[in-house]
């Protein structure tokens, strides 16, 4: 193994915690637990029962704390990227192979893209402020089909850097190269 593989196979970047993000999540948690908590009150004190609101407020109580409950590591090896994912019910890491990497490209919302993605995984915190990257790649399904599946993930500029290092053509390239690649692959 070279230095430059002992290198990759050692770069590690955890998740980073922005204040400003911290700020507005934890007040949208402390907003909807006084909601929770009057929803309570009103169906103890007032004997208003209404399990809709209660069970809405509870719904978007654990949807907020699970986007910032989680911690996430994203390292490079000689052959892969991993992403471990810690959170209060366990670890969960995926590895995805340097050679199922279509392309690694800047996030961008849209209500309706050009490639069908089978899976998609959002693995980064609401809490990291760094820019959110898109990971397309190519697995095997069930039946021998080749599926697309992605990652939306937030690396850094470190390890975006040392995975163009690694491989050139696929990282910080436009979406419409994967989108190329995606098309004529199939």
């Amino acid at each position: 193994m070279s230095k430059k593989e002992t290198d990759r196979s050692r770069l590690v970047v955890e998740s980073a915690v922005a204040k400003k993000n911290l700020i507005v999540m934890a007040t949208a948690i402390i907003i909807f637990l006084i909601m929770a908590t009057m929803a309570i009150v009103k169906w103890l004190v007032w004997q208003i029962y209404q399990p809709a609101e209660l069970l809405f407020y509870i719904v978007i109580l654990i949807a907020l704390v699970r986007r910032v409950s989680g911690k996430y590591k994203y390292e490079i090896d000689s052959t892969c990227l991993r992403i471990a994912k810690h959170t209060v019910t366990g670890e969960t890491v995926y590895e995805v192979p340097y050679q199922n990497i279509i392309g690694i490209y800047h996030y961008q919302p849209k209500l309706i893209g050009v490639i069908k993605f089978r899976r998609t995984y959002s693995l980064h915190s609401a809490l990291d402020g760094r820019e959110v990257w898109t990971l397309a790649y190519a697995v095997t399904g069930r039946q021998g089909k080749t599926e697309i599946c992605r990652i939306y993930f937030k690396p850094g500029e470190d390890l975006l850097l040392e995975l163009k290092a690694v491989m050139p053509d696929k990282v910080m390239v436009a979406e419409d190269v994967v989108i190329k690649k995606t098309i004529t692959d199939d």
